[in-house]
């Protein structure tokens, strides 16, 4: 009885996960206003594996190796994702935050350079897109960001802060290659012990916990700093015009380059949530570790406020329009 009721309460908050996130944030303010235990900075590692583990879990290798054999698709959304919103992301800091404090400066770089969401092939699935294929741009470009995040921070951040490139890349093997590994390591011995019956209730039970995760974290985070956002509103406020450019001139590049190169709908639909769609799990963590808690607080901030509703937005048009965009339509 006690697990169905647990299962019951996972499965509201990640059905309602944007009102789940305000909540969090809002319950964990009022709590930190009467107690700030530091201990809870001790949970935060195992909550990121149990928001990335199950994501792993789901990843059907397969589908990815043979999406590897098309590459054209997947060289396209890297290049978007390390280049274009690496690029893309500086410029709007440099023309927007220029004369603001350096953590309103780090969070905003995290964020844009950290691609692919776990979320991004859940949209793509519901616009009726590639998810298949977004999930090939979601594991490569994880795994290329141990390499890249690193380098990129270093490039678009060493002037500004000290960059512990050291401490990014082993915070970026412990969020993304750890998880990866388990969840292999668990489907061999999950099929070999039972079969994939039982492997597919396993995915089940456990898929809804990598909402709980996020929302979990935000709780923890705004009782250790949501005073802050409080006290200084407008460090929020400075993020939501370069973020909210950011997002929407990305959404217009990938589109319009797709349609150019003559790429299906259901395609141009699971790129254009795959270079979007950022990873704020894996930028709020790398920003609590290496930059601090307030670069981690204003991150977590952005994903319920600013990029959830413009990818809600975004998938709505698709879902309610025979023609996702203007510039969608199929020649």
């Amino acid at each position: 009885m006690f697990i169905i009721i647990i299962k019951k309460i996972v499965v509201t908050i990640t059905g309602h996960l944007w009102l789940s996130s305000i909540l969090a944030m809002a319950a964990g303010t009022i709590v930190g206003f009467y107690s700030r235990p530091e201990i809870l900075k001790s949970f935060i590692p195992f909550i990121i594996f149990m928001m990335l583990y199950p994501v792993m879990l789901d990843v059907n290798y397969k589908e990815v190796k043979k999406n590897l054999f098309n590459p054209k698709l997947l060289v396209t959304s890297l290049v978007f994702n390390f280049i274009f919103a690496p690029i893309l992301i500086y410029v709007l800091s440099v023309m927007f935050l220029s004369n603001s404090a350096s953590s309103i400066y780090v969070s905003l770089i995290l964020f844009g350079i950290i691609p692919c969401g776990s979320m991004a092939p859940a949209y793509t699935s519901m616009a009726k897109g590639n998810a298949n294929q977004s999930v090939t741009i979601m594991v490569v470009s994880l795994i290329l960001s141990i390499a890249l995040v690193p380098l990129l921070t270093n490039v678009l951040l060493g002037a500004i802060v000290p960059v512990p490139i050291g401490l990014i890349m082993k915070q970026l093997i412990l969020i993304i290659l750890v998880p990866w590994i388990l969840a292999g390591l668990t489907k061999i011995i999950v099929v070999k012990k039972y079969d994939e019956v039982i492997f597919d209730r396993v995915k089940v039970n456990l898929k809804h916990l990598s909402g709980v995760g996020v929302i979990i974290l935000q709780f923890i985070i705004f009782i250790l700093n949501g005073k802050m956002i409080l006290a200084k509103p407008s460090l929020l406020l400075e993020l939501v015009v370069p973020t909210l450019l950011f997002l929407i001139v990305l959404l217009i590049c990938v589109n319009i380059y797709s349609k150019v190169k003559g790429e299906s709908k259901e395609n141009r639909i699971a790129l254009s949530f795959s270079t979007t769609a950022k990873n704020i799990s894996i930028s709020l963590t790398l920003g609590y570790a290496a930059f601090g808690s307030e670069v981690a607080l204003l991150i977590a901030v952005m994903g319920p406020f600013i990029q959830f509703p413009v990818m809600m937005t975004y998938l709505s048009i698709i879902k309610n329009s025979n023609k996702p965009l203007a510039f969608q339509e199929d020649a």
